[in-house]
């Protein structure tokens, strides 16, 4: 469903098989689910997930407190810890935007405009909402405490996001792949495991994590008392 945010009231057909994305409403039938073990008398709320899940816990952050703030009328502390979930809108060694462009096919399929942060749809160029499906641009609308745990290493991201290229056909691709990972020749045991980079690799392997710190760091969130984030290698 899209880190719970796809809302598509029709299915859609790959190869005569219906593909289903409703993760919003499956939020909120979990959400009324956990009701009968007490979600609702809960004074305090802490919301994680790790790698996509991380993702999705900054991406429904705000729709998950606001939900809880009509229903649950003890609730005093919110807070949020997404762990490796920050994957950042970067363009590949070979300077295309790869992730980018799978993020905003996916946000679009799946309906998605309504399913993210409705702050960071708001504050986009028209026709961008898709960036609210990118951690970095959801973050600076977040109003809550939020510490952000995460690799300056990722290594889903090296291989992912830097070493990547898009699967032969995209977006209309025959095969099952998600994405084509480490596919850059001459980088592929590098973005696999910075210990086998060269001298020179390396200076573009940081390059990364200045840019992964400068995005995370730069929105008055990360200023926010009682935020922060914890980046290790």
């Amino acid at each position: 469903g899209n880190s719970w945010a796809g809302n598509r009231d029709e299915p859609l057909y790959v190869k005569g098989k219906p593909l289903y994305f409703r993760g919003r409403r499956i939020l909120d039938a979990m959400l009324n689910t956990l009701r009968v073990i007490g979600l609702w008398d809960a004074e305090k709320v802490l919301l994680s997930g790790g790698s996509a899940g991380g993702l999705a816990a900054i991406l429904q952050a705000d729709h998950i407190y606001n939900f809880l703030k009509e229903r649950a009328p003890n609730l005093k502390v919110f807070k949020v810890l997404p762990y490796s979930g920050f994957f950042l809108n970067h363009q590949t060694l070979q300077g295309k935007h790869v992730f980018e462009r799978e993020i905003k096919n996916i946000f679009e399929i799946s309906n998605s405009t309504h399913g993210v942060n409705d702050a960071c749809t708001a504050a986009q160029l028209p026709g961008e909402q898709w960036k609210c499906n990118f951690a970095q641009y959801t973050y600076p609308h977040l109003d809550f405490p939020v510490m952000v745990i995460n690799s300056a290493y990722d290594q889903w991201q090296t291989g992912c996001v830097m070493g990547s290229k898009l699967v032969p056909g995209f977006p209309d691709q025959t095969s099952t792949l998600n994405g084509d990972c480490n596919a850059i020749d001459g980088w592929k045991e590098c973005v696999a495991n910075p210990d086998n980079c060269t001298s020179t690799q390396m200076v573009r392997m940081n390059e990364y994590i200045t840019d992964f710190m400068a995005d995370l760091t730069a929105p008055e969130t990360y200023r926010k008392n009682g935020n922060g984030a914890f980046i290790h290698s």
